[in-house]
């Protein structure tokens, strides 16, 4: 799909990748390294390789939308975000400006008429999309839109582990896991829960990342040598396999760098 079809189909590129745009500023914080971030990460739930979902085909049309998202986003941003404002932000100022006219006339007007059934229709379909903005319908007027904040650090996949738990209830909660974590010294925090949790009877599959290299290290080298850190914890292991980020092949080095490094007496290198 290319970026003239996305604009036929009207799509929310960002809204695919989970991002909510809703003013101006939010677009143009939004750069192309969060964009790459969340990329990366929605693909350790919907690639067919990494996916723990049941393959379907609204999983394999969920993947071919992520993927269209960002190829379009990563080439052709800026004509994409010239055409997202004029279309989607600037209908969001003509549906305020609207729903100020109507309400002014309303209070103008003696009252409803219920017998008539197309006002009511039109009220819906405005709540409709109140709803679709993200604008609570008692103060629409003065909208306070929510900025997307991106905490993942550098190396979030690498530092990402996925965790099946024992199902239970507290373990739901965000706050409730991240303190069950600290009691056990587990130092993690989650990061999101698998979307097919619900369709699971005993055990649910969460994903937690540890703030750093160095604290992922020492997890798995705990786990190597005590097992597991709780009996509620069924199955600990990195979300991505370490093999994604070593390289298989050999690189030369620069003549000039060799002979640098081989005839030092001090520190003499073997390979």
């Amino acid at each position: 799909m290319d970026l003239a079809e996305v604009k036929s189909k009207k799509l929310d590129l960002y809204r695919t990748l989970g991002f909510d745009i809703n003013d101006k500023d939010a677009l143009e914080a939004t750069d192309l390294s969060q964009v790459t971030k969340q990329f990366r990460k929605l693909s350790l739930i919907y690639h067919p390789d990494k996916s723990n979902l049941k393959d379907s085909e609204d999983v394999r049309n969920r993947w071919d939308l992520l993927q269209t998202a960002y190829q379009i986003l990563i080439k052709h941003k800026s004509e994409y975000d010239a055409w997202f404002s004029q279309t989607f932000l600037r209908g969001n100022k003509e549906l305020l400006a609207k729903l100020e006219f109507a309400e002014n006339s309303q209070k103008e007007s003696d009252g409803t008429s219920y017998t008539q059934i197309e006002p009511i229709q039109q009220y819906g379909q405005t709540l409709r999309k109140l709803l679709h903005f993200k604008i609570t319908p008692i103060d629409w007027r003065n909208p306070q839109f929510s900025e997307v904040h991106d905490s993942s650090h550098k190396f979030a996949e690498t530092c990402l582990f996925r965790i099946k738990l024992v199902k239970r209830t507290e373990f739901s909660s965000a706050d409730e896991l991240n303190k069950w974590f600290k009691s056990i010294d587990l130092p993690l925090d989650l990061e999101y829960h698998s979307e097919n949790n619900d369709q699971r009877e005993n055990d649910l599959v969460i994903y937690a990342s540890a703030r750093d290299v160095p604290t992922t290290l020492n997890i798995i080298k705990t786990l190597k040598d005590k097992k597991s850190y709780h009996p509620d914890i069924l199955e600990i292991k990195p979300a991505v396999d370490f093999e994604h980020f070593s390289f298989s092949e050999k690189e030369e080095l620069n003549p000039g760098l060799q002979s640098v490094i081989f005839n030092s007496p001090d520190k003499p290198i073997v390979l």
